[in-house]
């Protein structure tokens, strides 16, 4: 089931803990969804907050937060909310929320020469990891390769970055670059560090307009402020 709010700025699709189907009861037993939240809450309190870096300088301690939080997503059991329009910074827009608390964001912006994309994982407010994909056409090296096909307006040749960096929000931050799968350098680039951290918290300007309310509304089946968009 999907649902919009009367607010065009509210769009979400709720997680499957609000009204399992038989499906969801027989598939999936509600305790194991519980259970699941548990053992994320838990891992969630073990972090100290701050007010921009993660406390903790154990790399494995948050690559186990953030795929408790892939693993709540892919299965459908986090609130999500999808931002109408395109947003500034991130192209299109997702939020996922542990009951109303924001723990990931998930923005692509996608062209005909490639895209970018942008995943933030949160714990008490604070992003303690961002994976940042750039896949984009090489167009300088593809003219200095190939200059008839560049003239002619023909791609066939051209080849594409296919680059990720993973960040992790310590305290110094430290930045992992890799090339198709192969790590290139632990540099930190701060002038990208710091224009990802400008974007994700545009992204969650643009998310935030009444969302927990709208989160508390939905998970206590409010009718007469849900319309059904279709099952």
């Amino acid at each position: 089931m999907k649902l919009k709010f009367k607010n065009p700025h509210q769009c979400i699709t709720p997680a499957k803990t609000a009204w399992p189907t038989a499906h969801d009861r027989l598939a999936k037993p509600l305790a194991l969804i519980s259970k699941m939240k548990i053992i994320l809450l838990i891992i969630l309190s073990s972090f100290t907050a701050s007010n921009t870096y993660s406390q903790t300088d154990n790399f494995s301690e948050i690559d186990s937060l953030t795929k408790e939080i892939d693993s709540l997503r892919i299965n459908g059991y986090l609130n999500k909310v999808e931002y109408p329009d395109m947003s500034s910074c991130g192209g299109y827009l997702q939020g996922y929320y542990l009951d109303t608390n924001l723990i990931n964001i998930t923005s692509i912006y996608s062209a005909e020469a490639g895209h970018i994309s942008e995943d933030v994982y949160f714990k008490n407010g604070n992003a303690i990891k961002i994976v940042f994909k750039q896949h984009s056409a090489e167009w300088e090296k593809h003219s200095l390769n190939y200059p008839q096909e560049n003239a002619a307006a023909n791609y066939k040749n051209m080849t594409y970055t296919d680059t990720t960096y993973q960040i992790y929000l310590t305290a110094p931050p430290n930045m992992l670059k890799y090339s198709k799968s192969k790590l290139v350098n632990n540099k930190l680039d701060s002038v990208l560090l710091e224009q990802l951290i400008s974007c994700y918290k545009s992204m969650i300007l643009e998310l935030n307009g009444d969302i927990k309310g709208a989160i508390l509304e939905l998970e206590q089946n409010s009718k007469n402020e849900i319309i059904i968009l279709d099952d």
